[in-house]
């Protein structure tokens, strides 16, 4: 990346530069497609020379490292040509009335990580061409009735990560947005029913658990870190990537059941492509759960209490690509449960119970490049079977499984003839293959060889090793008492004769034999 910086003298207390964009430069995480005026280290507004700026005929306007705790009326009324205004991060408490006046052109303003507690009527009345505009993480608590009224273009608003309990719907009514993000805000209720042009909606990290007022043209809606428990996705016809990650969802059932059902209802959609819902406390999957979402292609099921599925659950995913079971409690697939994902490209299954994974597991996803089963207790794994029949394979991940080292080098090399690549791992202080830990042949003999020396005890030593308090206990007594005087005992006493077996602590070296 090459930016070319051009230093303005503007007053006598400092410069501006000229940012002569390219494609890869970003600021604040925005991309710059054109060239910009950056003006660092300012005291105030006013100190900024507009004559240079629009001599320069530069439409995006960058204050930075600065601490400016008030925007007044008129301010930035010099600026008339600036189309992009960033104000991010310079400290700003109030915003007075008027402050944007003249700013004709402006079609996105960022105001974001500032310290912003309250915005006030008439603030932002006369950008009528404001397309953007970015409030977030502030310390927002109150945003006056009519507001955002004057901005009648504005079709995107970020509020995420303030301080806003209430909203008020009726400032949004006359408004078109397309794009709401109300994240980390502590809000307990919301209806947004009559925005009718939104399509993308982010409530993640509030205290809302129900959303029966939002509009059903959304299609992109992400509730993850609420306390959603049932949601009916009926209501949401145009939706195609739902977010519902880090909920209390206990169940996912289809629209058989959408009367009695408490969980995520699944409903006919052939729009839906994408669906998070990992991290809930999901143990039930009905077998046609996901039958209606034909055109899915993500499918995040991570991190639930998922310990068994049926065979028929995915039947109609046909078009899914991706598909994460991780962090569950899985002990095995069935056979056909992956049979119909033909186009699965990336199948994540590492940390749950399996201790086996038959070649067969995997028959049919002749598409799959990427497959991690890490964490689990498999012993044992075809990878030529794989690699054979898997001509798009191209990862495989099995790190924390309890490998025998020679095992694992043969499978290492058998995917290598497949140009399948095996993941690192990054265990390396004690015995390991690439990483990956693993026991050797060699360690398990000297094992158990160990493990056979710690039970082999002198019989002459035993009786000593036994104190007086085992003398005395319930079962000594049993041993050399009540039970001697049993059948059985007279009977095994008999076969036995002389080795003094039912002597507890005392076994003669002549019944080791046995």
């Amino acid at each position: 990346m090459q930016i070319f910086i051009l230093l303005l003298l503007v007053g006598t207390s400092f410069a501006c530069s000229e940012l002569l964009a390219t494609t890869n430069y970003r600021h604040y995480g925005y991309h710059l497609q054109d060239a910009a005026i950056i003006c660092p280290n300012i005291s105030s507004i006013e100190t900024i020379d507009a004559r240079y700026i629009i001599q320069l005929n530069r439409s995006v306007l960058i204050v930075t490292n600065s601490t400016l705790t008030t925007l007044r009326p008129n301010e930035l009324a010099p600026f008339s040509t600036t189309n992009k205004l960033f104000l991010s991060k310079i400290h700003i408490e109030e915003i007075e009335p008027g402050a944007f006046r003249g700013l004709t052109m402006l079609k996105e303003l960022y105001l974001d990580g500032n310290e912003l507690t309250r915005v006030l009527k008439g603030v932002f009345n006369s950008l009528q061409k404001l397309e953007v505009l970015d409030l977030s993480y502030n310390r927002i608590y109150q945003i006056e009735e009519g507001t955002l009224l004057g901005a009648s273009s504005l079709v995107k608003l970020d509020l995420r990560d303030n301080k806003i309990s209430e909203f008020d719907e009726d400032m949004l009514e006359k408004l078109k947005l397309e794009y709401l993000d109300l994240s980390r805000n502590p809000l307990e209720k919301l209806s947004v029913e009559h925005l009718s042009n939104l399509t993308t909606l982010s409530l993640q990290q509030t205290n809302l658990s129900h959303f029966e007022g939002l509009n059903p043209a959304v299609e992109v809606l992400k509730l993850s870190g609420n306390h959603v428990s049932q949601l009916n996705l009926s209501n949401f016809s145009s939706i195609y990537f739902l977010d519902l990650s880090r909920n209390d969802i206990t169940r996912v059932v289809s629209c058989q059941q959408c009367d009695s059902a408490n969980g995520l209802v699944l409903t006919q959609s052939d729009i839906l492509k994408s669906l998070n819902i990992s991290v809930n406390s999901i143990a039930t999957i009905e077998n046609d759960a996901f039958n209606n979402l034909t055109s899915l292609m993500v499918l995040d099921l991570s991190r639930n209490n998922i310990t068994s599925l049926n065979p028929a659950v995915f039947k109609n995913l046909m078009d899914l690509h991706y598909l994460n079971l991780s962090h569950n409690s899985i002990k095995e697939f069935q056979y056909g449960t992956f049979n119909h994902l033909k186009r699965l490209e990336t199948l994540d299954i590492s940390n749950n119970q399996l201790t086996d994974l038959h070649q067969y597991t995997f028959t049919y996803l002749r598409r799959l490049s990427h497959l991690k089963f890490d964490n689990n207790q498999i012993t044992s794994f075809d990878g030529d079977n794989l690699g054979h029949y898997h001509f798009n394979l191209r990862n495989v991940s099995l790190n924390g499984n309890p490998w025998k080292c020679e095992d694992l080098a043969k499978i290492n090399d058998a995917l290598n003839a497949h140009v399948v690549r095996i993941a690192e791992g990054s265990t390396f202080d004690k015995e390991n293959y690439r990483g990956i830990p693993c026991t050797s042949e060699k360690h398990q003999t000297q094992n158990l060889t160990a493990l056979n020396k710690t039970v082999i005890i002198p019989i002459d030593n035993f009786s000593k090793s036994i104190n007086q308090t085992e003398h005395n206990s319930g079962l000594f007594r049993f041993l050399n008492e009540d039970f001697q005087k049993s059948r059985f005992a007279k009977f095994f006493e008999k076969e036995h004769e002389g080795c003094g077996v039912l002597v507890y602590g005392v076994i003669k070296k002549d019944c080791l034999s046995w």
